[in-house]
């Protein structure tokens, strides 16, 4: 019996995704284990003045990188009719843009250290610049890797650039390079993953750039730069008025706290986020599934973000010492406040990717420019205050986010957020009593244990704890959540 037309490639598509979906998850999560333990290896091994200064640097070559490596990569993954044409121009256009952005930071690194206030940093940009160029020559073969939904040699080349930087990294730090160990760990990661992505991807560019072309892809490209814009500038605004008013170990005590909270959100937001994005634009012809996917993947993630960022928030103090060393203990303050930053954005992640599931992704925009505005506000108020208040300064942005992106989200999706309102209530009942039983545990029995033990004691207490609230008040969320994870598992086994 012969089969539909177009039914093999039906399936053959369905088979590349769900395999495809697996390496992402693996890349993802193998990502951040590697990532965190170089980290924690580094962190013991250098010390603020360090970090700050390499924080200093990224802050220019980090803005150059990003236009480089965004500017057309989504649009050569999305476009439906793609061409070797559409590639050759987006390469050769991102080579001329990298060279020129490369040079003038060489030439203009001086200037722009003297005005971040530490000329200490002028020589890391420069050496630090050829990320520029190694980014824009992998743009290309990446977007293609990921349009044909080859996850594998993806995830192998980030596994091995983190662990050939790593490795270079501590082995600089070891032999006592200080903030060079951190450029050398960059730019060996950037060498190795550019070697490892143009074999795979098959591709060589052909010497041809066409206007026609190049306008296609900029159609779609430029408002995506214009929304990775906002988001770096509110990911680095607190660094920047850290480093300019406060000084480069300042800026290190704050990178560091900004390092816990997103090695937190990229483990315990970002797989649901992802998954909740493409599951909804497939849904978005009926609403009842939309909604579904809505409720369960909020539920979802906020009994897991809830009591993770409340739980790193209250074991902070004895965490960043055993991992880190004391040298890191003046961070402790700002590292508490930055972890409940989880918390609003664990009620709000999953609205944007809902929204832009359904199509919507210019309010993606929309609110970035406003969580901006609120956050250059509230910096502008208690940046000069300190370390502590620039922490607050952002725990306060995004918590007023909160009210505006539900309100934006019910008005533009039509969908009522009463529920997930009414599903935070025994997940943060329960957090409650986490939190009550590890802070009495802490003024009570902890503080005469060694520091190891004593987290380990606080990290079991809590979830316990947390575990024993959730049986008692939240079986219901418990029951949902356990049912949307079988669904997943059984249609996984069923391709």
């Amino acid at each position: 019996m012969s089969k539909p037309p177009g039914s093999s490639d039906a399936k053959g598509l369905k088979t590349s995704a769900v395999r495809g979906s697996l390496w992402t998850a693996l890349e993802s999560w193998g990502r951040h284990l590697i990532a965190a333990a170089v980290f924690v290896v580094l962190g013991r091994l250098l010390g603020p003045q360090d970090f700050g200064l390499i924080a200093l640097a990224l802050l220019v070559v980090g803005l150059a990188e990003l236009i480089v490596s965004d500017a057309f990569a989504e649009a050569l993954v999305q476009r439906d009719d793609l061409q070797d044409r559409h590639c050759d121009t987006a390469f050769w256009f991102l080579m001329i843009l990298a060279t020129l952005l490369t040079l003038l930071l060489i030439v203009a690194a001086g200037p722009i250290a003297q005005l971040l206030g530490d000329p200490r940093a002028q020589p890391l940009m420069q050496v630090l610049s050829p990320i520029i160029l190694l980014s824009a020559l992998a743009t290309v073969p990446v977007a293609l890797l990921r349009r044909r939904l080859r996850m594998r040699p993806l995830a192998t080349r980030t596994f091995a650039g983190l662990l050939a930087g790593g490795a270079v990294g501590i082995g600089m730090a070891l032999n006592g390079y200080g903030p060079w160990s951190l450029v050398g760990q960059l730019l060996s990661q950037k060498v190795v993953e550019l070697a490892l992505v143009w074999p795979a991807a098959r591709w060589r560019p052909k010497t041809a750039f066409e206007r026609r072309s190049f306008d296609e892809l900029r159609s779609y490209g430029l408002p995506m730069i214009g929304l990775r814009l906002t988001l770096y500038a509110n990911t680095n605004l607190p660094r920047l008025l850290a480093g300019l008013l406060l000084g480069t170990a300042a800026l290190g005590l704050l990178q560091i706290a900004l390092r816990l909270t997103a090695i937190f959100k990229s483990v315990l937001l970002e797989p649901i986020a992802r998954v909740a994005l493409p599951t909804t634009a497939r849904a978005q012809s009926d609403p009842r599934l939309v909604k579904q996917v809505f409720r369960t993947a909020s539920r979802l993630m906020a009994l897991l973000a809830l009591p993770g960022f409340v739980g790193l928030a209250l074991v902070t103090p004895t965490l960043v010492p055993v991992l880190l060393g004391p040298q890191w203990a003046e961070a402790v303050p700002a590292a508490q406040i930055l972890a409940l930053t989880g918390v609003p954005a664990a009620l709000t992640r999953i609205h944007t990717s809902v929204l832009r599931g359904l199509g919507h992704a210019r309010w993606h925009l929309y609110l970035a420019l406003i969580n901006f505005a609120l956050l250059a506000l509230a910096l502008a108020a208690a940046a000069p205050f300190g370390l502590i208040f620039i922490a607050l300064a952002v725990l306060a942005a995004r918590t007023l986010m909160w009210p505006i992106k539900l309100y934006v989200f019910r008005r533009v999706t039509g969908l009522a957020v009463v529920g997930q309102l009414r599903d935070l209530v025994p997940i943060a009942t329960a957090t409650g009593a986490m939190a009550c039983a590890v802070l009495l545990w802490q003024v009570t029995g902890a503080r005469d244990l060694p520091e190891s033990l004593a987290l380990m004691s606080e990290i079991v207490l809590g979830a316990g704890v947390f575990a024993l609230a959730m049986l008692a008040i939240g079986r219901a969320a418990l029951r949902d959540c356990l049912q949307a994870l079988s669904a997943v598992r059984g249609s996984t086994r069923t391709v």
